[in-house]
């Protein structure tokens, strides 16, 4: 069926276009269109269209997972916090959110908080960065039972204060209920959110969210592909920290793998960890708190190992990195092992300088990037860094390096919503301006946005060409967006997605106001 969509504003300036097969077969003029053979109009009333998001890093089962948890948020300090926690009635309770910046303690949570929760159901919080779950004692209690010893790495967790972080949370996150019906659920209901967004593409890493094994999570996916419920298209970045369960993994040969909509993608590893926790790794330590410079979670060495045996399959990588010695390290090791023909990104790369960054341009070493980061790090930032804070987010110095930036929001520690992130790339500040832009000339113009958002995600999914345009024989993903103007960078605030669309199919439309 050849449908042709008539009265659209595209960003070059295209008003119609025309569906069959899932492809766009024709783009131009409305009267143009109107001039073929077509089967059925839709009139799209002069609202904006723009290709489907893609959102090169996120974990659509934690978006999904996080979504089922207690909102703390927005609690104005640790005992509303307690008080939010009570009045659930889940076993386990678990909360996410926190900021301590958002506390009026200006502290974080203890293990003696939550036990205020209560005493007899496991109570497990996660800070908004999800690289550190506060437990409580009976959730230590639990655990240890179930995992039969505490976890290898000391200086990941804190028995005392309820505190773990990285490698440490998987002791935490066996309590949390996990069968295929959950994970289902949880991947069904993290699609949604980001359909409702005009998200049609993902980079995601759902391995590492849960404790289950990896062929578990895969498994799930697969079988939501195959029966058609997966619209979303999630291309897997593969987590799976340990070395003898990736083993199996290219074993049995999972490497490029697709399964309708759910495609095998590059490898991932955390390197290190969060700014806001003191766990990214720095070359020097944090301003406010000299006792640390953060970690890394994984040795040069085993990165460098867990990448090489990659690089046999011919899989990409892209690595989390946030602290500059560990971005240095994924230099190093991409040094040593070349990188021109492979598509390979640093996930965050937020504190890479000037150097590292004419480093990454020579290996056409590529950065998956967070702009929102720039505002939900802005009460922390000049605390964390001091004067090395002028030096961070430097997204428009990459572009201007020639580096491959495709943007991404790390849902669900950040909010989905792509018009939110255009907003922090190009002002630099929250979307509600409440802190100074944090260094102004590294903005990012809307269009060069749009195509970090669109096309640069396809580039790393290796869809480029298929992706990313409303263009004559590219996949027709695309969205109608109502309330925006290219010409007013501040209806960004406003936009909101009134139709999704993938392959031509409509997988969200906003109700109707009454």
């Amino acid at each position: 069926m050849k449908t042709a969509y008539i009265n659209a504003h595209t960003i070059d300036h295209k008003q119609a276009f025309i569906v069959e097969d899932g492809r766009f077969t024709h783009v131009g003029s409305k009267r143009k269109i109107l001039s073929q053979s077509i089967d059925t109009i839709i009139d799209l009333k002069d609202q904006t269209v723009l290709p489907g998001f893609n959102d090169a890093h996120l974990h659509v089962l934690g978006l999904g997972k996080m979504m089922n948890m207690v909102d703390v948020s927005e609690a104005p300090s640790i005992d509303a916090m307690i008080e939010t926690l009570k009045a659930s009635n889940h076993n386990p309770i678990i909360g996410r959110g926190y900021k301590e910046t958002q506390f009026s303690e200006l502290r974080e949570p203890t293990k003696e908080d939550l036990d205020e929760v209560s005493k007899d159901v496991p109570v497990l919080l996660y800070r908004f960065c999800s690289h550190v779950i506060i437990a409580n004692s009976k959730a230590i209690e639990m655990a240890l039972k179930q995992n039969g010893a505490y976890p290898e790495n000391q200086a990941h967790y804190d028995i005392e204060k309820g505190r773990f972080s990285e490698s440490a949370r998987a002791f935490l996150m066996a309590l949390e209920p996990e069968d295929d019906a959950a994970l289902r659920s949880m991947i069904l209901k993290g699609q949604a959110h980001l359909l409702k967004h005009g998200i049609t593409s993902v980079g995601s890493d759902d391995f590492g969210v849960v404790s289950v094994h990896y062929e578990t999570v895969l498994n799930v996916f697969k079988g939501l592909a195959q029966e058609g419920l997966l619209k979303l298209r999630v291309l897997e970045q593969v987590n799976i920290p340990d070395a003898q369960a990736f083993d199996d993994f290219l074993d049995k040969g999972y490497p490029h793998k697709a399964y309708g909509r759910y495609r095998i993608g590059p490898v991932k590893l955390l390197s290190d960890g969060s700014l806001g926790g003191r766990t990214a790794a720095l070359r020097m330590p944090y301003k406010d708190d000299a006792s640390t410079s953060g970690f890394m979670v994984f040795d040069k060495a085993t990165l460098q190992k867990r990448i090489e045996k990659a690089r046999i399959h011919h899989m990409d990588y892209a690595m989390h990195a946030i602290g500059d010695k560990a971005i240095e390290t994924l230099i190093e090791i991409s040094e040593a092992l070349g990188s021109k023909h492979f598509r390979d990104a640093i996930i965050h790369a937020q504190l890479a300088d000037e150097t590292q960054i004419k480093r990454m341009h020579k290996l056409n070493l590529g950065a998956q990037i967070q702009p929102a980061f720039i505002a939900s790090d802005a009460p922390i930032v000049y605390e964390r860094l001091g004067e090395r804070a002028s030096h961070a987010y430097l997204f428009n110095t990459m572009l201007k390096e020639n580096i491959p930036v495709a943007f991404s929001t790390d849902a669900p520690i950040e909010n989905v919503n792509p018009f939110h992130t255009l907003y922090s790339a190009l002002k630099r500040t929250p979307i509600h301006d409440e802190y100074p832009p944090h260094i102004p000339e590294e903005s990012i113009p809307l269009k060069v946005g749009l195509e970090a958002y669109s096309k640069m995600g396809a580039y790393f999914a290796r869809m480029d060409g298929e992706l990313g345009h409303i263009k004559k024989g590219e996949l027709a993903d695309f969205v109608v967006v109502e309330k925006f103007d290219f010409r007013n960078p501040d209806t960004l605030k406003t936009a909101q997605i009134s139709e999704t669309y993938i392959e031509g199919e409509q997988v969200f439309k906003k109700e109707v106001e009454t």
